[in-house]
């Protein structure tokens, strides 16, 4: 069966932020599971699969709506946008450095690791964003 209609702006949109989520989601498992093994890191109650599932759809779906916010300020908003993404993904990268997990040095350079990994994976999806709204004929 063959469905002929037109997606809106706020569609592609939408399909780019959960697109972008799914992406993120298998890579930061991914990453997850591969650091863990490599490390031996196992304490952290924090990044667990579940926040890590819901997390990225969730940061990467308002990063989208960001993205719905800006279009309706100006004609071409990825500029913008990216600036954005890229300021708060520096600050997020920064940050992790002052965040203290655990009483031992080890765990919590383990911590600031996997941390790091996962904020880089999101920023990199968000980053991806307008190209997959751009290409939405390609990806949905």
């Amino acid at each position: 069966m063959e469905y002929n209609y037109n997606q809106t702006q706020f569609s592609k949109i939408l399909f780019a932020g959960v697109y972008a989520g799914i992406i993120a989601t298998v890579a930061t498992l991914t990453f997850n599971f591969f650091y863990r093994m490599s490390t031996d890191y196992n304490s952290s109650m924090i990044i667990n699969v579940s926040s890590l599932i819901f997390g990225s759809l969730i940061v990467l779906e308002f990063c989208a709506l960001v993205y719905l916010a800006l279009t309706s300020f100006m004609k071409n908003p990825a500029i913008i946008y990216l600036i954005i993404i890229i300021a708060i993904g520096v600050l997020c990268l920064l940050g992790t450095s002052s965040v203290v997990h655990a009483d031992n040095l080890v765990e919590s350079t383990h911590f600031h690791g996997l941390l790091l990994g996962v904020i880089s994976i999101f920023g990199l999806c968000a980053i991806a964003i307008p190209y997959f709204i751009k290409h939405a004929d390609k990806f949905f």
